[in-house]
């Protein structure tokens, strides 16, 4: 048998472990030690870099099969650039979004032989990409993104003008990407235009492997237009993934709304796919201002020829440190059952955007509607501005 370091081979995100596993127990009696190298880098797939960003090494006496976490590294080199929304043809997450990860092992085990033998295995493991997104418990262990959205719901609510993305993993490197050939418009009329996406399957840049699709009024419109096309919808319309017998792989269905009494407010964050997504809050939203201070008691007034006095408009107790944070109730307006997992992707992120500003989610507890139970949905949701008013 060939001994490997078995790692993910393709789409892996790193707020959640990403096991390397060193798998001997069929032809070690026990392993002696395990070193690993740990090489993470951005752009080509081909442009590895000479040194590794991280050595590993464990001695191992009792088992013979050991894990090491990858993730704390592989995260250290990920970060999601507020940017990309406004593309106007198939486009791809910023760079860094997406990183390659490789490991080359050193392995010593003594082998079942008679008498045992001392043997040194060395090689690299697969290739895979990593971003900053994470998997749930009840998926099990390194659990890959497979061809598709890297999106939770099977519907999205946007305004009715402006821009939007989708974004979609085209499938492990080398691999027949579940036979992904086209992107489609579909709208509720009945219309169909197609994209070519042949020439983005092989992108070998860590970036390339996710991309982003126009989804807004403007921006779709544009993408459109390449086609000579126009934007016709009634009260909807699809993005699909499609395979090279024009089957349907994956879809997302887009209704835009017309808010005519309050100012939507739109949500921007990381979901857990690692890429940015989306919440449109429509209904009425409630700002309050929050300040935060500290107080120390002074000594006032002075000693003089007439006795001890004191100005009475001057403050015994001293105010300082003070700053405020804006707070936001954000309501989405009536959505589809499946868009509980949307919200709690957002109550999950670790990076979040209010109309542009940064911003955290204050709300840690929701109730997850049924239509069944609730006949309408709507998710009513507590932001905080995560800067203080008063630079510091």
């Amino acid at each position: 048998k060939e001994m490997s370091v078995i790692t993910p081979t393709s789409l892996v995100g790193a707020r959640s472990p990403i096991y390397a596993t060193a798998a001997y127990s069929d032809v070690a009696g026990s392993l002696t030690d395990v070193t690993l190298k740990v090489f993470i880098w951005n752009g080509a797939r081909t442009s590895r870099p000479t040194l590794p960003e991280y050595t590993l090494f464990r001695d191992v006496f009792a088992s013979t099969n050991v894990s090491f976490d990858l993730a704390p590294m592989v995260q250290e080199y990920l970060s999601n650039t507020y940017t990309g929304f406004d593309v106007t043809d198939v486009s791809n997450v910023p760079n860094n979004s997406i990183v390659w990860v490789q490991v080359d092992y050193i392995v010593n085990y003594i082998n079942k032989a008679d008498p045992p033998q001392t043997i040194n295995d060395t090689g690299s493991s697969d290739i895979f990409e990593a971003s900053n997104g994470y998997h749930t418990f009840i998926e099990g262990a390194n659990k890959q993104s497979s061809t598709g959205f890297l999106h939770t719901t099977s519907t999205k609510y946007i305004k009715d003008s402006g821009n939007e993305i989708l974004s979609a993993y085209i499938g492990e490197f080398g691999g027949s990407y579940d036979d992904l050939s086209y992107a489609r418009f579909s709208n509720d009329g009945g219309d169909d235009v197609d994209f070519d996406l042949s020439s983005y399957l092989a992108n070998t840049q860590a970036e390339g492997r996710v991309l982003t699709f126009p989804c807004g009024i403007t921006n779709l419109t544009a993408w459109l237009i390449t086609e000579g096309e126009p934007l016709n919808y009634i009260t909807y319309y699809d993005i699909k993934l499609l395979n090279s017998a024009y089957e349907t792989l994956d879809s997302v269905r887009i209704y835009p709304e017309c808010e005519a009494k309050y100012s939507p407010n739109v949500v921007r964050y990381i979901n857990r796919y690692g890429v940015w997504d989306s919440i449109y809050f429509f209904k009425a939203s409630q700002d309050s201002f929050n300040t935060t201070s500290e107080q120390y008691r002074k000594s006032i007034g002075s000693p003089s020829l007439s006795g001890y006095s004191y100005d009475v408009t001057e403050e015994l107790y001293k105010q300082f440190n003070t700053n405020g944070k804006t707070r936001t109730t954000l309501n989405t307006g009536w959505v589809t059952e499946d868009y509980k997992e949307a919200i709690k992707d957002l109550m999950m992120s670790e990076r979040v955007m209010l109309n542009g500003k940064p911003t955290s989610v204050i709300t840690n507890s929701v109730t997850l509607q049924k239509s069944i139970n609730d006949k309408t949905i709507n998710y009513t949701i507590e932001v905080e501005e995560a800067f203080d008013t008063r630079y510091v």
